[in-house]
């Protein structure tokens, strides 16, 4: 991942950041360091692609949602004949 300008986290922090993904501390300890750092130039020109990639990644999980959903209609429609 990208890091933030400060890092790496508090033991507390990662305690949260742990219990945020439903996984084990030290998981998350053993790969603190495993991230990238941008200069300003670099975030400046990773910005606007920000907001493109979270709606890209918010519009496939809503189709999929939504293909979950018809397809789960359909196995009721199956099972009720």
């Amino acid at each position: 991942g990208i890091a933030p300008d400060v890092w790496p986290p508090s033991e507390a922090e990662l305690h949260t950041i742990a219990a945020d993904l439903g996984v084990d501390p030290s998981l998350i300890s053993q790969h603190v360091q495993e991230v990238h750092h941008l200069s300003l130039q670099e975030q400046q020109a990773a910005l606007p692609y920000v907001q493109l990639i979270a709606d890209i990644v918010s519009h496939i999980a809503t189709d999929r949602l939504r293909h979950h959903q018809q397809l789960h209609k359909i196995i009721q429609i199956a099972q009720e004949e």
